[in-house]
């Protein structure tokens, strides 16, 4: 499981913004959003 999610922090990070949620890196994911 942790192995899994390193891989996917790097592949899935410049990727997609599904996989930044997956991570819980919603933070910088919606700071463009709401912190408008």
């Amino acid at each position: 499981s942790l192995g899994y999610r390193d891989l996917a922090r790097q592949v899935l990070f410049p990727s997609a913004p599904k996989p930044y949620a997956v991570m819980g890196a919603t933070l910088p994911l919606r700071r463009p959003s709401a912190g408008r």
